[in-house]
């Protein structure tokens, strides 16, 4: 099974986050700043949904999805692969 990870700049300002790609689903996952006892550590500051939201009338949503959807295998660098 592989892992998929992709670095996107999110919020204003904008701070790089790790995107986890579910291959299997439409689904992708940011890890946020929710109480969490096993969680993975994050090499980055955690998302603060209650500072600032992400609205499906984003067009970074728009983006995310047609990415998630269209994604099999790691495109560009900035992709990381974890076994």
């Amino acid at each position: 099974m592989r892992y998929y990870q992709v670095t996107l700049n999110i919020g204003h300002p904008s701070k790089p986050y790790f995107l986890d790609m579910d291959t299997g689903s439409d689904l992708d996952w940011l890890q946020c700043d929710a109480p969490c006892t096993k969680c993975t550590p994050a090499p980055h500051t955690l998302y603060k949904p209650n500072k600032n939201v992400v609205t499906c009338k984003d067009p970074l949503y728009g983006s995310l999805h047609c990415l998630i959807t269209t994604l099999a295998k790691p495109l560009t660098s900035n992709v990381t692969t974890r076994w």
